[in-house]
């Protein structure tokens, strides 16, 4: 059994984060997760409690809480807990100075979210291994010259793979099939001009999205009755909304991202229609339909909605399988003994 720090951006919230999703699964290994945010959300918020083994600090709240003073809190409260020398785990160049104080067995630095600018080789100088989630990421970290490990984000498959019932959800009684459906936040990653063009082109198509709007501009779908924006929803319902998704549907602009919803969709085995990005979605075109402008997304959804092949449902399934969060964990744990990290 190892013993990891955490130190990242992140609070630990209840809307899962790719390194909660990672930490939550890892049960043989004792953490400490230092949460940024100096109030943590109360217990009883939380979906799941916290696995045996894992705990969470918030870092004081105090001006120029940096280096040396968050170096000396962290070393404090590591070794009040009995970690001597754990492995630090990072996801933030910003964390680079704090870290060199930090003592440590190993330092993973998981550039899924914050890959160095250049010229800025701190963290990555002082890792022992890099995580990446893309492609295009991976070859951004290769000049380091640094172990690095490709481990794509994934889906919690056993949530999403359902293979009873589930109940309606209320806000979808009204909502008159085919539904064609979105999970995740509206951000300005979110081409929401296929949605625009569908919904006109298509009144008898119910468009569904699931998940807060943050800074996307909805302005143009403002005034379709055929459009439905249902905001925040608990993260162990989503599988409740996706199981009345007649289609989903990707319609990311960013084409360097891992997406999670892609694998929660592929883990239902509904039928998919995607933009070309991000560049993750071209792994799967035997089972998904890539749309590159508003008539071919149209016409992916119509052939979408008579799809009757079980072959694909089945293979959908098996992709969202091989990309669950405890398949990925595998795979980073082989990797970390390899390394002689774990």
């Amino acid at each position: 059994m190892k013993r990891i720090a955490v130190l990242t951006k992140d609070p630990w919230s209840p809307s899962p984060t790719r390194v909660r999703h990672l930490l939550s699964r890892m049960t043989g290994h004792d953490t400490v997760y230092f949460d940024p945010s100096p109030v943590r959300i109360p217990d009883a918020l939380y979906e799941e409690p916290l696995r045996q083994g894992l705990s969470v600090v918030s870092l004081p709240k105090a001006r120029l809480f940096r280096t040396l003073r968050l170096s000396n809190y962290v070393n404090r409260t590591l070794r009040t807990k009995g970690f001597g020398q754990p492995v630090l785990w990072v996801t933030s160049p910003e964390y680079s100075e704090p870290a060199k104080r930090v003592e440590r067995s190993a330092l993973i630095y998981d550039a899924s979210e914050g890959v160095p600018p250049p010229g800025d080789k701190t963290l990555a100088g002082m890792a022992d291994v890099i995580l990446v989630s893309t492609a295009a990421q991976e070859a951004r970290v290769k000049p380091y010259g640094k172990p690095t490990l490709l481990l794509p984000n994934g889906v919690p498959f056993e949530l999403f793979h359902r293979e009873e019932n589930l109940p309606f959800p209320d806000d979808l009684f009204n909502v008159r099939n085919p539904i064609i459906g979105h999970l995740g936040a509206l951000d300005r990653d979110v081409d929401l001009r296929y949605i625009e063009a569908s919904a006109k082109a298509q009144p008898d198509w119910s468009f569904v999205f699931v998940g807060p709007v943050t800074d996307a501009d909805v302005t143009p779908l403002e005034g379709l009755r055929n459009v439905f924006l249902l905001g925040h929803k608990p993260h162990k319902t989503l599988p409740v909304y996706v199981s009345r998704f007649d289609v989903c549907v990707n319609i990311a602009r960013n084409i360097d991202a891992s997406p999670m919803k892609l694998y929660s969709y592929l883990a239902t085995g509904k039928p998919v229609v995607s933009t070309p990005h991000p560049a993750q979605t071209l792994d799967y075109t035997e089972v998904l339909t890539i749309a590159a402008t508003h008539g071919e997304f149209i016409a992916g959804i119509r052939k979408a909605l008579r799809e009757r092949d079980a072959w694909r449902v089945r293979r959908r399934i098996e992709y969202g399988r091989a990309a669950s969060w405890d398949a990925r964990i595998a795979n980073l744990e082989r990797t970390m003994k390899e390394l002689g990290i774990f």
